[in-house]
């Protein structure tokens, strides 16, 4: 699956930056209210496939150092709501296609409501596209092994579309899929998510 190498200067970018802000005003760093700390936690392929059970031979995750980056560059620059997870929010997964994450994701979508529908689709309309499903998890209340958990057991319950085309043409679905687990956290630590990211690319191929 390949990503867009924007991610990989954006985060360079954004490396840059904080360290200029640093050295910056005689050495002295104001704390900055909109920003996160983000730190990318291994494991992520190998918890989601031990999730799976119905769908473990349909797909299998790896991991990739590429989707790490394009994550952890989204979220230095798109911070948590610090109020909102603090207080309320247990978990949620995101429900747009948004053309950001699209883009650090390596992505054509991004909507929970997208993932499910690429999967099961029995056309080729989405030969060679790739759909993420992102779900985020407070970490006072999950577990990083729970938050993975949850992600891999709901991709383990969607139907993959599978040898179901309807023209006989020797052709088949094949799923590609890449994961990262991170922690994100807001500025002074206020609150914190364990965010998890799939990406699925799914292919039709001759067999």
């Amino acid at each position: 699956m390949k990503l867009k190498k924007i991610a990989s200067l954006a985060l360079a970018g954004i490396m840059a930056v904080s360290m200029l802000t640093a050295c910056g005003e005689g050495g002295k760093k104001e704390e900055d209210p909109s920003s996160s700390e983000v730190t990318t936690v291994s494991g992520a392929a190998e918890a989601l496939n031990a999730a799976l059970s119905q769908n473990k031979d349909v797909i299998k995750f790896e991991s990739d150092a590429d989707l790490d980056e394009g994550v952890a560059a989204y979220y230095l620059v798109n911070p948590i709501n610090a109020d909102k997870w603090k207080e309320s929010y247990t978990s949620e997964f995101v429900s747009a296609d948004d053309n950001t994450m699209k883009k650090y994701f390596g992505a054509d979508w991004t909507a929970k409501t997208s993932f499910e529908n690429v999967l099961k689709d029995t056309s080729d309309t989405y030969d060679g596209k790739a759909v993420a499903l992102i779900g985020m998890f407070n970490t006072k209340v999950y577990t990083q092994a729970e938050a993975l958990k949850t992600v891999g057991k709901m991709i383990d319950n969607y139907d993959f579309a599978e040898d179901q085309n309807n023209t006989n043409d020797g052709k088949e679905f094949r799923y590609t899929g890449t994961a990262s687990v991170l922690e994100v956290k807001s500025a002074k630590g206020a609150a914190s998510v364990w965010v998890v990211v799939a990406v699925v690319e799914k292919d039709y191929v001759a067999v």
